[in-house]
């Protein structure tokens, strides 16, 4: 039995990434979680979405919490090549990311 099998819930992170998914996904951006094991390119993005031809990998953290070293240089890699990283914190963050990006929504 694993350490989590008993525990009911989602970790205060997964809660964030599962907020900040579904609200890019309803102001029309294409996103998914990033599957993760030991395979995965060290310090993947937690988020891959897109929208109007533009990549945007979203790396979720605890408010508080800092990028791994991992994570880190995939940002750098990420940026290297003209892509968006952006890492976010809440929900508050994603809001104000598609602002930014497509305006405020309509009322």
């Amino acid at each position: 039995m694993s350490p989590r099998a008993g525990k009911r819930g989602k970790q205060p992170e997964a809660k964030i990434k599962e907020a900040i998914r579904d609200y890019l996904r309803l102001r029309g951006f294409f996103v998914f979680h990033v599957h993760q094991d030991m395979y995965s390119y060290p310090g993947i993005s937690d988020l891959l979405a897109l929208r109007d031809g533009i990549t945007y990998y979203i790396e979720v953290k605890q408010p508080g919490k800092k990028q791994r070293d991992s994570q880190i240089d995939f940002q750098r890699d990420v940026e290297a090549h003209k892509a968006v990283y952006k890492v976010m914190e809440s929900l508050t963050d994603a809001m104000n990311f598609c602002d930014d990006i497509i305006g405020k929504p309509a009322l």
